[in-house]
Parts: structure tokens; sequence; C-alpha cells
């Protein structure tokens, strides 16, 4: 056996469980980030075209509507593995990217407004 050869995943479980986390840590953060990108945009797209945001049946506010609902409710889906990584994340800055991205997704919607 060649010392110089990575370890594979039979030889050390703690490799293996590594890569879960961070699976988990990635797909936490692709979502949530992916999420509140759209839901963002879509809300802006909406003022810009629109700034008091009036409930008729624009196409800005049909997109703020759609897409504005689905990105709020993956952020939902995405909130209690943001808050179980808060803590349980591998390093420290894991930790605090999972913190400040769970606070975007709990904030954000509650500052620009829900798509009603």
């Amino acid at each position: 056996m060649n010392p110089f050869d990575p370890p594979s995943l039979n030889q050390n479980p703690e490799l293996s469980s590594k890569n879960k986390s961070n699976a988990v840590f990635l797909g936490f953060l692709s979502a949530a980030s992916f999420a509140l990108f759209v839901y963002t945009a879509s809300n802006l797209n909406a003022r810009f075209h629109d700034p008091w945001m009036t409930p008729r049946h624009s196409p800005s506010m049909s997109l703020w509507w759609r897409f504005g609902g689905v990105m709020g409710r993956v952020m939902l889906l995405s909130l209690p593995f943001g808050a179980l990584l808060c803590f349980t994340a591998s390093t420290r800055r894991k930790r605090l990217a999972a913190r400040l991205l769970t606070a975007a997704v709990v904030a954000i919607p509650v500052l620009i407004g829900f798509p009603t």
C-alpha cells in the first residue's frame, strides 16, 4: 500500500461522515441562497414596475405572486436545516455562514413583505 495514496472511505469512517455533513451544508447553502435571491429579485421587479404594489393582475405582480410564493416556501422548508446547522456545522466558518443565512431567510421576508 502506497502511503501517498489518499485514504479510501472504507479505511476511515470519519471521512464519510464529513462528506455527509458537507452535503447537508452545501444543500442548505445553495437552496436558501437561491431562494432568497429569487424572492428578493421578484419583489424588486414588482416594486420597480409598480411602486405601490397594488393588488392588480399586472405581469410584474403575477411574477411576484408566483415566484415569491414558491421561493418563500423553499425558504421555509430550509429553515429547520439552517437552525440545525447553526449549532452542528463542522467548522466555525460554516456555523457563521449558516447563522447569517438563516437570519437573512427570516428577516428578508419580514422586511420586504410576503406575496399576498
